[in-house]
Order: C-alpha cells, then sequence, then structure tokens
C-alpha cells in the first residue's frame, strides 16, 4: 500500500530495530483536546455518543462548510534560493571571490564564483526534489467514508485504486483497530495477528502511551468496487471494518 509507512509497528518486527520520530506540527485546538477526557470534549465540541443529529450536523455544515484537506505547503523557487544560498560556504566564497576581483586576480574570482553557482545548483536540485518527492500520489479517487463514532473509535475512508480496486482504510485507537486486523503487513508481506505479535503490539502502543504520545493505528484491505445500495446513501458500513491489514 504506497504512502504509508509501518513506523510504529513494535521494535521487535521493525528491520531496523527501531523507528524515528519526526517532528511533528500540531494544531492548539488538538493539542487542548488531547488532556480532555470524553465527556469534557462531548461538552466542548457540543456532540453526544451518538454523534451529530441531522439538522445539527446539516447547519454545522452550511456553518462551517465540509472537511477539506489542507494544501500542500511545500516551498516555493524564491524560498529555495534564500535557503541554498544562506549558506556560510557560499557567503565566504562569494566574499572571497569579491576580494579577488577587487585585487585585480579576475581569475580566482571567476573560480570561485563558478563553485557558487555549482553548489547553489546542486543545493536547489536536492531541496527542490525533496519538496516535491512526498507529492507524488497516485490517481486515488475517494469512493465513500465510514465517519467517527464514540462507540467504535474508528473512522474509515473508502478510495478507488488506480487497478480498480476499492481500499478501504481505517484508523483509531490501537485497541479498537487490533481486533479487527488478520494480518500485519511488514515489508511488503503479510504475517498473521496471533496471540504473541499481538501483545508486542499492545506493548509498543501501553510504552508510547507512557511516553505521552496520542497514538494512532492504520490498517486497511482491498475489495471488489460494489455498486451504490438502493435504500443507503453509501455503499459502505462499519460491518466493512473487518478482516483488516494492519499498516502502523
Amino acid at each position: 500500500m504506497p504512502g504509508i509507512h509501518t513506523s510504529v509497528l513494535p521494535k521487535k518486527l521493525s528491520p531496523g530495530g527501531g523507528h524515528e520520530r519526526s517532528e511533528i506540527k500540531v494544531s492548539q485546538i488538538v493539542i487542548d483536546s488531547s488532556r480532555l477526557d470524553v465527556s469534557q470534549l462531548l461538552e466542548k465540541f457540543e456532540t453526544s455518543h451518538e454523534g451529530l443529529p441531522e439538522e445539527e450536523a446539516l447547519r454545522r455544515l452550511v456553518k462551517d462548510g465540509p472537511n477539506v484537506l489542507a494544501k500542500d505547503q511545500r516551498a516555493g523557487i524564491v524560498q529555495l534560493v534564500l535557503h541554498a544560498v544562506m549558506n556560510p560556504l557560499v557567503i565566504l566564497l562569494a566574499v572571497l571571490a569579491c576580494i579577488s576581483v577587487a585585487t585585480g586576480d579576475f581569475r580566482a574570482g571567476t573560480v570561485m564564483t563558478l563553485m557558487i553557482v555549482l553548489g547553489v545548483g546542486l543545493k536547489l536540485i536536492l531541496l527542490h526534489t525533496e519538496s516535491h518527492v512526498h507529492a507524488r500520489i497516485p490517481d486515488y479517487a475517494k469512493v465513500d467514508e465510514i465517519p467517527f463514532d464514540f462507540q467504535r473509535r474508528i473512522m474509515s475512508v473508502v478510495v478507488r485504486t488506480p487497478e480498480g480496486q476499492d481500499r478501504i482504510i481505517s484508523k483509531g485507537a490501537p485497541e479498537a483497530i487490533f481486533p479487527k486486523c488478520d494480518a500485519f503487513e511488514l515489508d511488503g508481506e503479510l504475517f498473521p495477528m496471533d496471540h504473541l505479535i499481538l501483545r508486542d503490539l499492545e506493548e509498543e502502543f501501553e510504552q508510547l502511551s507512557r511516553d505521552g504520545f496520542r497514538v494512532l493505528a492504520i490498517a486497511f484491505k482491498d475489495v471488489a468496487p460494489r455498486p451504490e445500495a438502493e435504500q443507503h446513501s453509501t455503499p459502505y458500513s462499519k460491518a466493512d471494518e473487518a478482516e483488516l491489514i494492519l499498516k502502523g
């Protein structure tokens, strides 16, 4: 499954013997909400365990609009150039090149100028590649969504893959996701979710929680596309969140 890395599997299962935790930017409302219990969260967002009534959901949709993905914040060309130029070695070479030209040593000045152009050019290529590599997402189309609720503590989306399959991607509390998984994926291979593996996963989840991390589990499965049901607005339901493959 492209685009998702198994970064939170137990250390015993990870090929590198561990996982790196990169810095993640989180909005203040998420940080504040993470400190609240369920009853306080429900009060804060004016909802209930059963979710919003249809009229209230429609009112909020009109007021706030639909949920949308955040826009990509990749750096522009000006930022890339500034980042490449503001380098101590580049600045030093520029100063030396100016001194060389001022003292009549045009050959040394030219060589240093070429070194600056070459260095900045290579840096720009690396920065441009790095900023765009994560944006190479295949052509996936959203088919359906199974909203989150506090009973099952899971939300799922269904996307149509370039191969024509429907992929159910579920995320939620690890203790809610784990029982719905029959296998886990590691390095492109599938392994059964036996009791020993489940215990390792639970230990890793509990350790991360003790370290202060809010942990989510992600699982998926591919199914044949199905037509829209006649009596339902969407073809997928909570019952489809079963026999999943744990991704991380």
